[in-house]
């Protein structure tokens, strides 16, 4: 990949790290509801989604705020109470332990990082779109269908083939 330049917007970008309390497959299994709370606190507090893979268990995300109001925190705090009240909600609250809409179901640690610099954007872009290959969910990172890899490789940020021979210490790098 060339450049990063052409898909970076204004404003501060994080790179962030989150994990389920405990889980197995449950992200995926509850991908639309997922989506729904994303996309409802995206229209309320807009952000740039610049990468992400949604995982069996955790989720890394690299956004993009507004300059002004950039509360990172309290956008993810909204999605995390928006997805545990959707699941409350729906048949799947019986399957999984969650009993009240306020239930925590995520770890209340957040790893994140504020990307500075072009190289610490491509990393990050490069280990967020990788890791599906690397926690053995799929061979190939265009086999994972919860990733924004698919958007960026039909922009050419990415050939479709990216990954399949990288071997480049992806997943070492410091994240």
């Amino acid at each position: 990949m060339s450049t990063y330049q052409s898909n970076r917007v204004e404003g501060i970008t994080y790179f962030f790290t989150v994990r389920l309390a405990d889980g197995d497959d449950f992200l995926v299994n509850n991908i639309k509801l997922f989506q729904t709370a994303l996309r409802s606190v995206m229209r309320e507090r807009p952000f740039y989604i610049d990468a992400m893979v949604v995982l069996p268990d955790h989720i890394h995300c690299m956004w993009t705020l507004p300059i002004v109001r950039s509360y990172f925190l309290l956008r993810w705090h909204s999605i995390e109470k928006r997805f545990t009240k959707l699941l409350y909600l729906s048949k799947t609250a019986s399957s999984v332990s969650v009993k009240k809409p306020n239930q925590i179901i995520w770890q209340q640690s957040i790893e994140r990082n504020e990307i500075f610099d072009d190289l610490s954007y491509k990393t990050h872009m490069d280990y967020i779109h990788f890791n599906p290959v690397k926690h053995g969910v799929a061979d190939l990172v265009v086999q994972w269908p919860y990733s924004t890899f698919h958007r960026l490789s039909d922009r050419g940020l990415y050939p479709i083939e990216w990954g399949e021979d990288v071997s480049l210490g992806i997943e070492e790098e410091a994240m």
